[in-house]
């Protein structure tokens, strides 16, 4: 499966913001485009190169650039969807082309429920209202595209997949201690374990 997904960029910030209701979206990839998918509502199932997730409302994931997943859901579910061209964004972010980020599941119930989730679903609101503010312009666009892709590089690189004692797989954060290790840089190479 090699469906490349054209994704056209409204101004030269590289970024597209969209609020969508989907059904069944197919397997697909963007080619050098990351994309952020916050459910807003309803249930939905995304599929990545690794494997299942269960998203419910208040969950975002991450697609990295050229991975396959779709998304499936059985009621009406409401998407924010942010897609950033990476390479508009790779002069300031020289490592921007070597990370790869994942995202835990939105737990309120956790005792300090994930601070770096609720940053980021902030900026994600904040991008949503810029994208639809014709007086914002690409350059407020670009500068909230930044705060978010450096929250991104600080926070969701350290996160990875670990097999449950059930044979499932769920997605952990790394120990502060191991955010130095170069080798986190890739870590997420669950398809290896797989396949």
């Amino acid at each position: 499966m090699r469906f490349n997904e054209y994704v056209g960029f409204k101004s030269n910030a590289g970024v597209r913001v969209s609020l969508d209701n989907i059904k069944t979206y197919p397997f697909h990839l963007h080619n050098d485009v990351l994309e952020l998918v916050g459910l807003l509502y309803g249930r939905a199932t995304i599929s990545d190169c690794a494997t299942d997730h269960v998203l419910a409302p208040g969950d975002v994931y991450i697609f990295n650039p050229n991975d396959p997943h779709r998304i499936v859901t059985q009621e009406d579910s409401g998407f924010l969807t942010i897609q950033i061209h990476r390479e508009t964004y790779a002069d300031l972010f020289p490592s921007l082309r070597e990370m790869y980020y994942v995202c835990q599941p939105y737990n309120p119930g956790r005792e300090g429920a994930d601070p770096e989730l609720r940053g980021l679903r902030f900026l994600m609101a904040k991008l949503w209202q810029a994208y639809g503010n014709p007086e914002e312009g690409g350059h407020g666009l670009g500068r909230l595209t930044e705060q978010l892709l450096q929250m991104l590089l600080e926070e969701f690189t350290f996160y990875t997949y670990r097999r449950t004692p059930g044979g499932q797989l769920e997605i952990v954060r790394q120990p502060v201690s191991a955010r130095n290790l170069s080798a986190m840089k890739r870590y997420y190479h669950v398809a290896d374990e797989i396949y």
